[in-house]
């Protein structure tokens, strides 16, 4: 592994033996959850199609965005940084006159999505030369509402972890560091990889 998925954040913040399991060995773990959240997540790609307006590079769109005073939305934008050591896929970017709102959409909002966006928004920022302030914001799937919402910061607490995280995870990947088992009991139980893993220890 020489670039990080971005979603690799979430199943590291959730327990390190997941980062082995999925990119790795590369396990398809299977749920109700999964199946529930790929199903959401198909709706809303559809939704957005239906009345789409993103013709053209991020860049025209954001000269739109100021010309025309009105937000684009975008979905499923590719970013890519070899110097963040970072590649993803970003759900949904708001393009608005006056800033750019990185969206996610989530059943719940865990410390795990922070890491996501943040993760995001350093891809983006990295990628891009831009000169608006870049926001990272969780919404809730099945209601819209907005459940956490700030300002990318290259030298906060968030951003700092997420580069902490990405070199544990090359670590964990490359065989230099040995993952470390989640203590928390009911979360290992309910992990989609309870039963292939080799590392659980109850």
């Amino acid at each position: 592994m020489k670039l990080v998925p971005i979603s690799a954040l979430i199943a590291h913040d959730y327990c390190e033996c997941q980062i082995i399991l999925r990119y790795i060995r590369k396990i398809r773990a299977w749920t109700p959850k999964i199946e529930k959240g790929i199903s959401v997540h198909k709706t809303l790609e559809n939704n957005f199609l239906k009345q789409a307006d993103t013709a053209g590079t991020i860049e025209e769109i954001i000269i739109r965005a100021e010309k025309e005073n009105r937000t684009f939305i975008t979905r499923e934008l590719f970013v890519k940084s070899k110097e963040d050591k970072l590649i993803g896929k970003i759900d949904q970017v708001q393009i608005h006159p006056d800033k750019i709102t990185i969206m996610d959409d989530k059943p719940n909002l865990y410390e795990s999505s922070k890491l996501q966006l943040t993760g995001y928004c350093i891809a983006l920022s990295a990628m891009y030369y831009l000169k608006k302030d870049i926001f990272a914001a969780v919404r809730d799937r099945d209601t819209g509402t907005i459940m956490w919402e700030e300002k990318f910061n290259k030298d906060s607490d968030l951003t700092a972890k997420v580069r902490a995280n990405i070199q544990r995870i090359l670590d964990l990947a490359s065989g230099k560091a040995t993952p470390i088992p989640t203590k928390n009991e009911v979360k290992c139980k309910a992990c989609s990889y309870f039963d292939c893993c080799t590392y659980k220890n109850i």
